[in-house]
């Protein structure tokens, strides 16, 4: 680096104790200049840690802990804790007060991505008295658009979160375009403690079994391409 500068000079005059500082002054006219440089390197492909906080009822959920430029930070554990059994149709709320899903997209090629979520049948685990699995028939769970937000990523159009029944097709949860999403972002379901009004499980009149507890497998997918349908 280079720069350019006015010289001063201080000239002592003898039999004074006075000092005058004479300066060379640049004329008006005068361009100065000093250079600036900057190297750009890849971004760093390091895993980057969950940025919004912990969910109280997800608390060992501490992040995929994936590598890339283009990568899924952290994905929710959903609980709906115990649910009565009824002869009617029932419309069950999560538990969880922090559910979240953490993207970041450090490429920085504004190339947008995709997310997607498809689930498993929901079916009850073994007990010791009776190691059959069972199938809870039509139960439905559905995901109400979250709110987004960054992390240190203001500087970035926004990506879009989306409302989703989830079934054993692929669908788009949250999507950025072109020119969007980059940096650290996350769709977010907070809520009060115990009613999670955007997380909803449908379950249909005589399905489920007392004394069984029943799960499923929400599988994520991550697309470079903002059009990408699977």
């Amino acid at each position: 680096m280079k720069s350019k500068y006015l010289k001063v000079a201080l000239v002592s005059l003898f039999g004074s104790s006075v000092f005058v500082a004479e300066t060379s002054l640049a004329k008006n006219n005068d361009v100065l200049k000093s250079d600036v440089d900057a190297v750009i390197i890849e971004g760093k492909e390091s895993p980057v840690p969950p940025s919004f906080g912990q969910d109280p009822e997800d608390p060992t959920n501490n992040g995929t802990n994936s590598s890339g430029l283009l990568k899924i930070d952290r994905v929710p554990n959903f609980s709906f804790g115990k649910v009565i059994r009824s002869g009617l149709y029932q419309e069950e709320y999560a538990i969880n007060s922090n559910p979240y899903i953490q993207v970041s997209d450090l490429r920085g090629n504004l190339g947008g991505w995709a997310l997607y979520a498809k689930i498993s049948n929901f079916v009850s685990e073994p007990t010791s008295k009776d190691q059959k699995r069972y199938l809870l028939s039509g139960a439905n769970l559905t995901i109400q658009k979250g709110d987004i937000q960054e992390y240190n990523s203001e500087y970035a159009a926004p990506p879009i979160s989306h409302s989703v029944s989830l079934n054993k097709d692929l669908q788009k949860v949250m999507t950025a375009d072109k020119n969007a999403g980059q940096g650290v972002w996350a769709t977010r379901w907070k809520s009060e403690k115990g009613v999670n009004k955007k997380i909803t499980l449908d379950i249909l009149p005589n399905t489920a079994k007392a004394g069984r507890e029943y799960t499923a497998t929400i599988s994520w997918k991550l697309a470079d391409i903002p059009s990408a349908e699977n």
